[in-house]
């Protein structure tokens, strides 16, 4: 049931939630506790995956312009070995 289902129901009554194949019976009070619980991790981990995400755009961006830079750096010096392999005559 969703948190919004629970406070249609009477007070004083107990539900059901399932547990893998199992079924445990618990007042609406404590499934409306965990449910607010799960919400609330749920919360706490978007918001550290967004961090994160951020954490690795930010670090794309900064090795992409060092990979512009070094391609650049190098097409200036001259581009190496001239595409022989560096060997033979």
């Amino acid at each position: 049931m969703v948190k919004d289902h629970l406070g249609q129901i009477p007070p004083g009554r107990d539900v059901y939630r399932t547990v893998g194949r199992a079924y445990l019976l618990e007042s609406i009070e404590s499934e409306v506790e965990r449910q607010n619980k799960d919400i609330k991790q749920c919360e706490e981990r978007i918001d550290k995956l967004d961090k994160q995400k951020d954490y690795i755009e930010k670090r794309l961006t900064d090795s992409e312009q060092n990979l512009r830079e070094f391609v650049q750096q190098h097409r200036q010096s001259g581009g190496g070995s001239g595409g022989n392999g560096g060997g033979g005559p």
